[in-house]
């Protein structure tokens, strides 16, 4: 219930495009903004760091839900993913 908790208060007082680190190493949550036709919501994105901590890309993956999680996960798994 905790983590429900600190989602619901980031949602609620956290600044647009905001971000916020998670306990996944290249995982954050971020604040979007409220549009004309969606509330504010959260995102995950997701954008592997380097070395030296640093994220390999210059804006990550953002994963709006967990249909788009399932999609990316059946994606990176499939076996034909390492023959590319």
């Amino acid at each position: 219930m905790e983590l429900i908790e600190t989602l619901r208060t980031f949602l609620e007082n956290g600044e647009d495009w905001e971000r916020k680190m998670t306990s996944i190493r290249g995982v954050t949550l971020l604040k979007l903004p409220q549009t004309k036709s969606r509330s504010a919501s959260l995102a995950i994105e997701i954008n592997p760091l380097n070395d030296k901590g640093t994220p390999m890309k210059k804006k990550g993956v953002m994963i709006m839900g967990a249909g788009e999680l399932d999609a990316f996960r059946e994606i990176f798994n499939n076996e034909k993913m390492d023959i590319l």
